[in-house]
């Protein structure tokens, strides 16, 4: 489905909703954040995810939420899952959407039937 809008960091951050810390991430939350949130439509993967992450075609990414800031900068949460791994990923984004910084803070990595964490 082709997005009408330019695509910019307003279209991107539609895809992240705003919530106040503290905040309880797991395996299992990735899976509700998946059902409730809107799914990233390729063109913003694209657009902004390309820039800043390793993407191939089995590559998927969940948009989780967006923390609250004082500054004039974004803050985003997102579930990136692999063939081998599964992460969360947090950013910082510009008001532009430039990537100011990306850190993973959680991530899964599967080995056979065993999950290391």
């Amino acid at each position: 489905m082709k997005n009408d809008k330019p695509l910019d960091v307003g279209v991107l951050l539609e895809y992240f909703p705003i919530i106040d810390p503290p905040i309880t991430l797991s395996e299992e939350v990735a899976h509700k954040f998946s059902s409730e949130n809107k799914p990233l439509s390729q063109e913003l993967i694209a657009f902004f995810f390309s820039n800043w992450d390793q993407i191939d075609e089995f590559t998927e990414f969940i948009p989780c939420c967006q923390l609250t800031s004082e500054f004039k900068f974004h803050i985003l949460i997102y579930w990136k899952a692999t063939l081998l791994s599964h992460e969360y990923i947090l950013v910082t984004l510009s008001d532009k959407g430039e990537l100011l910084s990306r850190k993973n803070f959680l991530w899964y990595l599967n080995k056979g039937k065993n999950k290391k964490k």
